[in-house]
């Protein structure tokens, strides 16, 4: 059945369905892992950018999931595409929705802070006068996106960075004499004051703010104070990178190219006392191409040539960055970019490669957005013991949450909630209890 809709099962009591033992035995000691669908969902952004022109600023460099909607970042600020649209997913269908219209070259990436949305911008379309911007999206500001833009980067030409620390805001900017500020406002942007002179990738931990840049500082909110942490990349303005538990996990892949990248994990303490980063040796040797934390587990895709025309991607997923499994595979034919979860489903945005010709990167379905179907979920039902009920093993891909529902009667069901399970290693166990008290019991998957 396919996947988005209910596997089912049948348990009558005194037996199980002929061979469903031996298949209970096979799944239990090593789940099978086949290969997941990748479906087209669609590609808003082939009417302003059509195939056979440069595919760069149809690449999906981030995707964002904000307010139950997935948010596309795209364009190029090297050869100017702006401006630039925000273009979002809300659905099973094909319903993209052009949400707003930035005035940049190009959205590289998202950042959620403390329930707002943020866009920097990277190059704004606008040559006089010079200045940067900062876009929020605030869901309390009402229809029609709730976008704000804060034009107040004066002198600013390009901006990759920002966040909430203490209730500022904290920036970075390039400017056309080559210098660069880290810039901090109290009024959402309203005004600024300089921090820094220099460039610094922002990171909020819970009690001070990391400032990545030539020199690397934390700042508790009054005092900066300079530290030398060994990150073994030379920037984190432009890298993949979030927060996990205590600590930073990041990597830096060049997002045009297919090269090995290596993964690292800093904590707060490792910053705070200039300590180093450690390379998870899981992924060495892989080409990481995006990272994300979601509800106390990590996920890492990864990509690869397949075939001349098609890549294989791979997300693995973890609750402690030591114990690792797959979540899904896939193949697509083009360049795994950027990932999501949304709505209990994997994401995927394409992007273009550089192959020799700088100025036009090739990739024919840059752009297009992919979600990634499950191949199969599994129960295995385990006999009541004196009376307890019923147990079972849900078998699917990492990471997913899937709702058991039981009823007695296929005639008329009546379907009710047993429990909703979700694992990082895609194995979870479920009780019914009251699996005993009926003549028999069927049992339904379903992954909303």
């Amino acid at each position: 059945m396919a996947a988005g809709g209910a596997w089912l099962w049948r348990r009558a009591r005194g037996c199980l369905l002929a061979g469903f033992w031996l298949l209970v035995l096979m799944l239990a000691s090593v789940p099978a892992v086949a290969d997941d669908v990748a479906v087209k969902i669609g590609n808003p952004l082939l009417a302003k950018f059509p195939v056979g022109g440069d595919a760069r600023p149809r690449s999906i460099w981030d995707l964002q999931v904000f307010n139950d909607k997935l948010y596309l970042a795209h364009g190029d600020y090297w050869n100017n595409a702006g401006p630039i649209d925000v273009w979002t997913y809300q659905g099973d269908g094909a319903n993209f929705v052009k949400e707003y219209t930035t005035q940049e070259e190009m959205i590289w990436d998202f950042f959620v802070q403390d329930d707002l949305l943020f866009i920097p911008g990277v190059d704004s379309v606008e040559e006089s006068p010079i200045r940067a911007n900062i876009y929020v999206q605030d869901p309390q500001n009402g229809p029609g996106g709730g976008w704000t833009r804060r034009a107040t980067l004066t002198g600013g030409v390009h901006s990759y960075d920002v966040a909430l620390f203490q209730n500022r805001l904290f920036t970075s900017m390039t400017m056309e004499n080559q210098q660069a500020r880290t810039l901090v406002s109290t009024d959402m942007g309203a005004s600024w004051s300089v921090l820094l002179q220099q460039y610094s990738a922002p990171i909020p931990f819970a009690d001070f703010l990391f400032l990545q840049g030539p020199t690397n500082y934390v700042y508790d909110g009054s005092q900066l104070t300079a530290v030398t942490p060994q990150l073994h990349v030379s920037q984190l303005s432009m890298a993949r990178r979030v927060r996990v538990g205590d600590g930073l996990l990041y990597a830096y892949p060049v997002r045009y190219l297919l090269t090995p990248t290596p993964l690292y994990y800093m904590t707060a303490a490792q910053i705070q006392a200039s300590g180093a980063a450690n390379q998870l040796m899981a992924f060495a040797g892989t080409c990481v191409r995006d990272i994300l934390a979601h509800d106390g587990l990590c996920y890492v895709m990864t990509a690869e040539t397949n075939t001349t025309s098609t890549f294989r991607g791979r997300i693995y997923a973890s609750a402690d960055l030591t114990h690792w499994w797959q979540a899904s595979e896939f193949t697509v034919p083009g360049v795994p970019l950027s990932f999501e979860l949304y709505r209990n489903r994997f994401y995927v945005g394409l992007g273009s490669l550089f192959t020799g010709n700088w100025d036009k990167l090739v990739g024919p379905e840059a752009g297009s957005i992919w979600r990634i179907q499950p191949a199969a979920v599994e129960m295995a039902w385990v006999p009541a013991k004196e009376g307890v009920g019923g147990s079972m093993t849900v078998l699917g891909a990492a990471g997913l949450t899937l709702t058991v529902e039981a009823t007695s009667s296929l005639q008329d069901p009546q379907w009710e909630v047993i429990g909703t399970v979700q694992s990082a290693s895609g194995i979870a166990d479920l009780v019914d209890p009251d699996a005993a008290a009926h003549e028999a019991r069927y049992y339904r998957v379903i992954l909303e």
